[in-house]
């Protein structure tokens, strides 16, 4: 229960804004996605409406207009605040949305940046609700992989120093020795759990 606490800390996101240029282009194309949408409705409706006469009163007086003329203002005061609203509120899900794919992709270079300095020791956990869940478990299998392959070569490098202890030739063994030094070096600077 503990460690489930220390985990859900160590992963709690600090910065809202990860990926800051991968954000703002999606949060940007989203909202020009919804400008031409809006443009794309007015022109239509206005196109539709041209033909059409409306009768208003206004201030004492009756006039006559094509629908489009009395409908323009309208729409154009209606669509606007309409889309400052939506606009907030596209911004605000992006937000959370890219950040349910960007958070996990920061914590990936993070992980690949420990594993490029040997460390196969650290699973990649991400938070609940966080996208890239499968990339995430395929990473912990190569890990797994990684770290019993690493364990076995360092068991055999033992086995094989223990047999060569034994053997008879002085230059062989010496020659042996030296190669096996040189592999649990390298295996060595690997971090396994």
């Amino acid at each position: 229960h503990c460690m489930n606490e220390r985990r859900a800390t160590q992963f709690k996101r600090s910065n809202f804004y990860i990926g800051e240029e991968f954000q703002a282009r999606f949060i940007a194309q989203f909202c020009l996605l919804m400008l031409i949408g809006s443009g794309l409705t007015v022109g239509i409706v206005y196109l539709m409406a041209r033909r059409s006469t409306t009768v208003s009163f206004a201030n004492g007086r009756v006039g006559v207009h094509t629908t489009a003329d009395y409908l323009l203002p309208l729409m154009t005061q209606t669509i606007c605040i309409q889309l400052i609203i939506i606009i907030l509120a596209t911004i605000a899900m992006t937000m959370l949305i890219s950040h349910k794919i960007a958070g996990p992709l920061y914590r990936l270079k993070h992980m690949l940046k420990n594993l490029s300095e040997g460390d196969v020791s650290t699973p990649m956990t991400l938070r609940q609700g966080d996208q890239l869940q499968n990339m995430a478990s395929e990473y912990n299998l190569a890990i797994s992989q990684l770290n019993y392959k690493i364990k076995k070569v360092q068991t055999d490098i033992t086995a094989i120093s223990e047999k060569t202890k034994r053997m008879e030739e002085q230059s062989v063994r010496v020659q042996i020795k030296q190669d096996l030094d040189d592999l649990s070096k390298m295996v060595s600077s690997f971090k396994t759990s």
